[in-house]
């Protein structure tokens, strides 16, 4: 099993996708299949416009060293997420 994180920035029509396994880029198509599934199912739904939401695969964020420790990796990418959002003032 591998964790890969999708987060979705309404305000800057993004999404946005993190792997913590370098070896795994390869894995873009996937990246890709997943985002177009998501803004299919976001526009179905009526949740919001998402056709015109850009892939950004980022890649400047902390990377595991071996096949089993993304448990150790993953927290960070949401530690720098969260970090990023804004709550209008809250």
């Amino acid at each position: 099993m591998h964790w890969h994180l999708l987060v979705v920035k309404v305000a800057e029509k993004k999404i946005e996708w993190y792997n913590s396994m370098p070896t795994t880029r390869s894995a873009k198509p996937y990246a890709v299949d997943v985002a177009s599934t998501l803004k299919e199912e976001m526009v179905s739904r009526g949740f919001l416009d998402a056709t015109e939401y850009e892939l950004v695969i980022v890649e400047d964020h902390p990377q595991q060293k071996t096949g089993y420790d993304c448990g150790l990796i993953f927290p960070s990418y949401f530690l720098e997420v969260e970090s990023e959002c804004d709550y209008g003032g809250a």
